[in-house]
């Protein structure tokens, strides 16, 4: 659903927010998994979507777990 150009923006909206409430006592590993999707696509649209995901997926991060997510989001270890 987030990697689907034809998924409207709030189905990706409730994609992310799904995704996090699956990691949502990991909320970091969550963001880190976004993060090497989006690394790895190839397809400009799909890079894209995963990179605004990567972006929504943070704000849903538990407030103590917030730098952490952050690191991960840029690819390394906080």
């Amino acid at each position: 659903m987030v990697k689907a150009e034809s998924s409207s923006p709030k189905a990706r909206e409730n994609a992310v927010s799904v995704w996090m409430e699956i990691y949502k006592y990991e909320s970091p590993k969550g963001v880190g998994m976004l993060k090497q999707e989006a690394d790895r696509a190839e397809d400009a649209a799909v890079k894209r979507n995963l990179k605004w995901a990567l972006a929504k997926a943070q704000t849903w991060c538990n407030p103590p777990d917030e730098v952490e997510c952050k690191a991960e989001a840029k690819g390394r270890k906080p």
